[in-house]
């Protein structure tokens, strides 16, 4: 999986990027599933240069029973993070000089007297997640659950001892079909983070194709609508994409709602996703009717 995210890149000097790239393979350990996998994310944001890294691996086991499809799955990496504090200014910096009128009243040549610890920092992070599914005739809805900084790692460019509360997400999606053609793809996801909290709801709607040389098997699109603390609707996201044999391609662009929009110019963020999965290895069992003797 690769992804690609692009937030207001004419609205800020500094536009927000993100990059990401996962890799899962599934393998039998005893008759039993197994998933193991890496995944690569780095954000670049603001004028502080922000950067964030991180390296992941994962581990999960997968297990049916009867209808019932269960996953449990354990995250372990490596964090990294950094920016350049002579990109911003302090409070210590304001210069009353109208002479300085030009520089927004700051000189960034005074000292800032702020107590920085340094502008690098790296930590060790643990996750952990749970999902469940079932399949009810033309209905499959599955339920996902994880929690995030297990360990609570400290985080802090100042020279103090902060731990880095656990994050909650809460995953809640479902595929109806609708018809022989038709198919419809809700979804709700809630994130609460210490005082913080996120709801992004909606749907998608997709269409199965008839076979065609490009092996392209369906296309969808939706709109989802994102909202954050005390009922302020950020923003809505349209959403786009098509589903080959092997390959899922989807594109989705952010327009701000809040009134963010003033200062990001009505330019909201594009992000590209591309999906391959592979074929299986695993040999598939196969019966031969034969007379006995």
């Amino acid at each position: 999986m690769n992804s690609y995210r692009n937030q207001w890149l004419t609205s800020f000097h500094a536009p927000y990027t993100t990059n990401a790239f996962a890799y899962d393979r599934q393998f039998y350990l005893f008759n039993e599933n197994i998933s193991g996998g890496i995944i690569w994310v780095q954000d670049k944001s603001g004028d502080a240069m922000l950067k964030v890294t991180k390296i992941a691996l994962s581990l999960a086991y997968h297990k049916t029973i009867q209808a019932n499809t269960f996953h449990i799955g354990y995250q372990a990496g490596f964090v990294q993070k950094g920016f350049s504090a002579d990109k911003l200014s302090y409070p210590d910096q304001y210069n009353g000089d109208p002479d300085k009128i030009s520089q927004g009243l700051f000189d960034v040549s005074m000292p800032n007297n702020e107590n920085f610890a340094g502008e690098q920092l790296s930590y060790f992070d643990m996750n952990l997640g749970f999902s469940y599914s079932r399949k009810f005739n033309l209905v499959e809805p599955k339920i996902g659950f994880s929690l995030f900084h297990l360990n609570r790692p400290k985080e802090s460019f100042f020279d103090k001892d902060p731990k880095l509360p656990m994050r909650s997400v809460l995953d809640l999606s479902a595929k109806v079909d609708l018809s022989a053609k038709f198919f419809l793809m809700p979804k709700v996801l809630y994130m609460y983070h210490a005082s913080a909290n996120e709801i992004v709801f909606g749907s998608n709607l997709g269409y199965k194709l008839r076979e065609n040389k490009i092996t392209a098997k369906s296309v969808f699109g939706g709109i989802l609508l994102r909202s954050g603390a005390a009922r302020n609707t950020d923003a809505f996201v349209c959403i786009a994409g098509v589903n080959f044999k092997n390959l899922d391609l989807g594109i989705s662009y952010d327009n701000t709602i809040s009134d963010l929009q003033l200062a990001n110019n009505h330019i909201g963020g594009f992000e590209l996703s591309i999906i391959y999965t592979g074929m299986s290895t695993l040999l598939e069992k196969i019966a031969i009717p034969c007379d006995r003797y």
